[in-house]
């Protein structure tokens, strides 16, 4: 039986006795219900790394996924103190969660974990791409390189006591593993963008901000419009230039002399006489 995390009850987990697999290693079996075996099956999430027999996966927002292997990490401690499984071994042993936290330069978030057997052994991992697509070794580790996603069916096979490296942790395989890159999203119709006329608040806005002209002021000298130096700067140097004079032209020139900018020359030739 396939369940979902939020379909296990992880009390119902049954952890047998244990048993030496080998000199260094001991074993307890995990199973669910009546000696079922305990197979789960993990939502889509993003490849961070892939190795010949391990995989990597990114569990950010999957709180759901930290909470369920927190707490069966629990209830495994909970169940080994009780049974005093470690005090008969006379070895002090170190718990190793599936659930780390990766840590980098500037990021910090949780990971899984999980084991891969590619040796075509009875309990193999199965990597598919479609149903009708079953993909090797290579083409797997080639597709989970860059930008690919995952759906996992994980066997928790049991509990490995290592007594070389005084270390505990939860056996498992990756049974079957569906993979797909992720590529950019594309637009297949792009929809019309640009504007065909202006609104009538845009050529009010365009018209309010324009500057004047010298027509524009000559024709408008109502006092509703204060000139600026740089207005009176261009119409003067305008005026100096022109051989012709008119009282337009000698109004210009005594708003000139009264400038900032005439006062600026005033200065620099005062200056120069000064140095003569």
């Amino acid at each position: 039986m396939i369940a979902k995390l939020e379909e296990i009850d992880i009390k119902k987990i049954n952890i047998h006795d244990p048993y030496d697999d080998s000199e260094n290693i001991m074993k307890m079996d995990l199973s669910i219900d009546k000696m079922q075996s305990l197979i789960i099956r993990l939502e889509e999430l993003n490849v961070i790394t892939i190795t010949d027999n391990n995989i990597i996966l990114d569990i950010r927002n999957k709180d759901h996924i930290k909470t369920f292997f927190t707490k069966l990490d629990e209830y495994i401690v909970s169940v080994l103190h009780e049974r005093k499984i470690t005090k008969k071994l006379k070895l002090k042993f170190n718990y190793r969660q599936l659930i780390s936290t990766y840590t980098g330069k500037e990021t910090q978030y949780d990971i899984v974990s999980l084991n891969l057997n590619f040796d075509n052994g009875e309990y193999n991992t199965e990597v598919y791409k479609s149903h009708k697509n079953k993909l090797n070794k290579t083409d797997t580790m080639n597709l989970c390189r860059d930008n690919a996603h995952t759906e996992c069916i994980i066997e928790l096979t049991s509990l490995i006591f290592d007594k070389k490296n005084a270390i505990i942790y939860v056996d498992n395989i990756i049974r079957q593993m569906k993979v797909k890159k992720i590529k950019p999203k594309r637009l297949t119709k792009l929809n019309y963008s640009f504007i065909d006329t202006e609104s009538e608040s845009d050529l009010e806005n365009e018209t309010k901000y324009k500057l004047l002209t010298d027509n524009n002021y000559n024709n408008n000298n109502d006092n509703k419009y204060t000139k600026t130096d740089d207005d009176r700067l261009v119409n003067n140097i305008k005026s100096n230039n022109t051989d012709n004079s008119s009282d337009s032209d000698n109004n210009q020139s005594d708003h000139f002399e009264d400038s900032i900018d005439n006062e600026i020359l005033n200065h620099l030739q005062n200056e120069t006489s000064d140095d003569d």
